[in-house]
C-alpha cells in the first residue's frame, strides 16, 4: 500500500467498523498517513488481531476497541480510551453497519430495531461523544458512511434504506450546527465494493451487480479509503454537510445496490 501525501501526524482518528473491509482500508490509510488510530469492533476479533499486527508491524498507532456502538455505554468507554491513549479526536469515521433484507411486511420488528441501532443511532452516538471533544479543539471531521440505497431505496430494504437515509439527513443537520466551531460532517455512499462480503455470492449474482454500474465494475476499498483520506485533510476545508458518491455511477440508475 502506498504511503500517503496527506499529513494527518497531528491528528487522531476514530473509525467504527475499522478491522474488516472498507472500513479497515480506512484505518490503514489514515494510520499510513500518520494519524493516531482507534479502529472499533464488533465481534470480529481474528480481524481485529490481523489489524494490530500489520499496524506492529509498520510501526503505526493503531488501538483496536471492541464494542457495540448501539450502546451509549460502550461509546463513552472507547471514546475515553481513545482520549486517554491519545489525547485529541480529530476525525471521526462512522462505518459500522450492519445489513438484513427482508420485505417490509414480513420483516421481523426486532430485524427493524437492529438496524436503526446500529446503523443510526450508533453514528449519533459517536458523533454526539466526539463532538465534545471536537468543539473543545474547534476543530474536527466526521464522515458517515450511507449507501446508494439511501438515495433511490431497493426492494428488501426497507430498513438500511431508511437507517442510511437518515443517517443523511444527521450528516447535513450536524454541519449546519457544529460548523461555527469548525467541525466538517461530510458522507460517503460506496456502491459495490469488493470486500470479503461478496466473496460466497455466486457469479450470475455478481454479473447481475456489476452490469447495474456504469463503469462495468466493482468498487476496491482503497478507493473508498482514498475519498475518506480528502475529506479529512486540509483539502476539504470548505466542504461541509455534503454527500460524495464512490459508486462507479450506479447511483445515476435508479436502482442503487448495496455495499
Amino acid at each position: 500500500m502506498a504511503a500517503s501525501i496527506v499529513d494527518l501526524r497531528d491528528s487522531a482518528a476514530v473509525v467504527t467498523g475499522g478491522t474488516r473491509g472498507i472500513g479497515r482500508a480506512i484505518a490503514e490509510r489514515l494510520a499510513l498517513a500518520g494519524a493516531r488510530v482507534t479502529a472499533v469492533f464488533r465481534s470480529e476479533t481474528r480481524a481485529a488481531t490481523e489489524l494490530s499486527e500489520w499496524a506492529a508491524a509498520a510501526g503505526l498507532q493503531v488501538r483496536v476497541e471492541q464494542a457495540d456502538v448501539s450502546r451509549s455505554e460502550d461509546v463513552e468507554a472507547v471514546f475515553d480510551r481513545h482520549l486517554a491513549a491519545y489525547g485529541t479526536c480529530d476525525i471521526l469515521v462512522n462505518n459500522a453497519a450492519v445489513l438484513k433484507d427482508a420485505l417490509a411486511p414480513m420483516m421481523k420488528l426486532e430485524d427493524w430495531d437492529r438496524l436503526l441501532a446500529v446503523n443510526l443511532t450508533g453514528p449519533f452516538l459517536c458523533s454526539r461523544r466526539a463532538i465534545r471533544a471536537m468543539i473543545r479543539q474547534r476543530r474536527g471531521r466526521i464522515v458517515n458512511v450511507i449507501s446508494p440505497s439511501a438515495l433511490s431505496g431497493r426492494i428488501g430494504q426497507a430498513a438500511y434504506s431508511a437507517s442510511k437515509g437518515g443517517l443523511l439527513s444527521l450528516t447535513k443537520t450536524l454541519a449546519i450546527e457544529v460548523g461555527r466551531f469548525g467541525i466538517l460532517v461530510n458522507a460517503i455512499a460506496p456502491g459495490v465494493v469488493r470486500t470479503e462480503m461478496l466473496k460466497d455470492v455466486p457469479e450470475d449474482v455478481l454479473a447481475k451487480l456489476r452490469s447495474n454500474v456504469p463503469m462495468e465494475r466493482f468498487g476496491q476499498p482503497g478507493e473508498i479509503a482514498d475519498a475518506v483520506l480528502f475529506l479529512v485533510g486540509p483539502d476539504s476545508g470548505y466542504i461541509t454537510g455534503q454527500l460524495l458518491c464512490i459508486d462507479g455511477g450506479i447511483s445515476l440508475m435508479g436502482a442503487a445496490e448495496t455495499r
